[in-house]
């Protein structure tokens, strides 16, 4: 393979309506045709990312922000988080009336529901996770989200070792273990590819930003957080205005 070409999917391939236009759609198809191997980097679990990974012809997958990576729906690396501080963020859910999630392997469960839940269900376009306190207790977890639109206290950002907080959309905040990003399942991913490939990626969010310091090249999103743009060799038009054919484009992938 010539290059590896990374995209985030919410805010990046997914437009506001969390769907893909056609025209992406095509084009995505047409780099496999040209032997570029396009693949998704998302924070989203298997349950919320497969469909569109199969509709798009897109083998490999990072997903939960770099703790699990799939390939042909097979895992073939995972790093599931550290339990021990699952009940302080029960207790700060408690408090801030956010429910929390719990990323099992191929299923996701909320400890309550409201209309935090219901926006952070509806906004994403996945399915409304089921209710579900002790699943954490059963399964190991990858990933844990508060789905809230309120901000969390700074003091609990200081307060937990080797955990991260990364608000990733409008009505959640994504918690992942400190070290393990995005760029982790990439380099996952490629020590199995022996010879160098040139990796280029999309992205909009936070949870990019590691990403895009390792890339060989990144595209940031008309959309994407100021920090990102900061830092991208190239910002395109936004989700919603066709930003990844242009961005394609510009790197005459697609014609």
């Amino acid at each position: 393979m010539e290059k590896i070409i990374v995209f985030d999917l919410d805010g990046t391939l997914l437009n506001s309506n969390s769907e893909i236009d056609e025209q992406t759609q095509k084009a995505i198809r047409d780099l496999d045709r040209n032997k570029y191997l396009p693949i998704i980097a998302t924070g989203r679990g298997p349950k919320d990312y497969q469909d569109i990974a199969d509709m798009l012809n897109i083998d490999v997958v990072i997903g939960m922000n770099g703790h699990i990576v799939t390939d042909k729906h097979k895992i073939i690396y995972s790093s599931p988080m550290n339990p021990a501080h699952f009940e302080d963020f029960l207790q700060i859910s408690e408090q801030l009336q956010a429910p929390l999630v719990f990323f099992g392997e191929n299923t996701s469960k909320a400890t309550f529901s409201n209309e935090k839940l219901s926006n952070y269900s509806k906004i994403l376009n996945i399915s409304l996770p089921k209710i579900d306190p002790y699943f954490y207790k059963n399964e190991k977890i990858y990933m844990t989200v508060f789905a809230t639109d309120q901000d969390i206290p700074r003091e609990y950002y200081t307060k937990f070792i080797n955990v991260e907080f990364v608000r990733t959309s409008p009505v959640c905040i994504d918690i992942v273990t400190d070290g393990i990003s995005k760029k982790t399942g990439i380099l996952e991913f490629i020590k199995n590819i022996s010879n160098k490939t040139e990796i280029i990626c999309f992205g909009d969010s936070l949870n990019d930003l590691e990403m895009f310091e390792f890339c060989d090249y990144s595209i940031a999103m008309g959309n994407a957080k100021k920090e990102l743009k900061e830092i991208a060799d190239f910002v395109t038009l936004d989700n919603d205005n066709l930003g990844i054919i242009n961005g394609l484009t510009k790197l005459n992938l697609i014609k």
